[in-house]
């Protein structure tokens, strides 16, 4: 009998002591993403015919073209995930966080205007949401390895976007010209890329004892864009890579430890 509950006791100190093995958090913040090297074109025509990148009519004629490199700007987007934490010794742990995260920033192009009027204008001029890049990913950080100081923690970790939703296609933009002439003016919006992969490093600082600030860094080793949409505009067609990198700020819940 004394060894039953002996052993009895030890079954529910093991119990008793893994019980606080895992933990379920649940994340959410804003984040801001920087991109370069866009390469922007920007096609004229004279009539409403067909642009390149719609089922192209040869026996219509491009009126002229345009590219230059983009100018861009960084934008507020937001991200909300949840997150499993599995604790390891020594104050080591795992984690696997699945959520979404939005992805926004937008870009310009100036050009010279149509029909050899030299007044230098830009995309924006003819639509202020032109550029306006908005991205929904499917987002997950994989066994991100913490190590924990007191307060304070750091993390890294490889991360995985899936594209959820993109905002669309280029637009056709019709201006008057200062001779009563219309142009026809348009710039494609590139397509994304379905998959980003990258590497992802954060701090953590505990507030209270539930609720930790976070703030990390994503950054991404393959292009934002799909191969051959972003070509140099150098003459060369050369395929330039646009790595997105993002930068995170928000508040982690600790729901629950079992």
């Amino acid at each position: 009998m004394k060894k039953f509950f002996t052993t009895a006791l030890m079954l529910i100190t093991a119990i008793f002591c893994n019980a606080q093995n895992w933990e379920l958090k649940v994340n959410a913040g804003g984040n801001t993403t920087f991109v370069k090297d866009i390469m922007g074109k920007v096609f004229y025509r004279t009539d409403d015919g067909k642009f390149p990148w719609e089922d192209i009519d040869a026996g219509s004629p491009v009126f002229g073209q345009f590219a230059t490199q983009a100018g861009v700007s960084n934008e507020i987007g937001f991200y909300a995930n949840w997150e499993v934490v599995r604790h390891l010794r020594k104050r080591w742990s795992l984690s696997l966080s699945a959520g979404i995260d939005r992805t926004n920033f937008t870009y310009d192009i100036p050009f010279w205007s149509a029909r050899g009027i030299r007044d230098t204008i830009s995309m924006k001029d003819i639509d202020e949401n032109f550029g306006d890049t908005k991205l929904l990913y499917l987002s997950s950080k994989f066994l991100n390895v913490t190590k924990s100081f007191s307060n304070l923690n750091i993390s890294a970790g490889p991360v995985l976007n899936f594209l959820l939703h993109d905002n669309g296609q280029g637009k056709i933009y019709s201006r008057q010209n200062a001779d009563n002439t219309v142009s026809y003016i348009a710039s494609p919006l590139y397509k994304p890329a379905k998959f980003l992969y990258g590497g992802n490093l954060a701090l953590g600082y505990k507030l209270a004892k539930p609720l930790e600030l976070k703030a990390g860094a994503q950054y991404f080793f393959n292009s934002i864009y799909k191969k051959g949409e972003n070509k140099s505009v150098d003459g060369s067609g050369k395929d330039v890579k646009v790595n997105p990198c993002q930068i995170d700020l928000g508040l982690s819940y600790s729901i629950m430890k079992f």
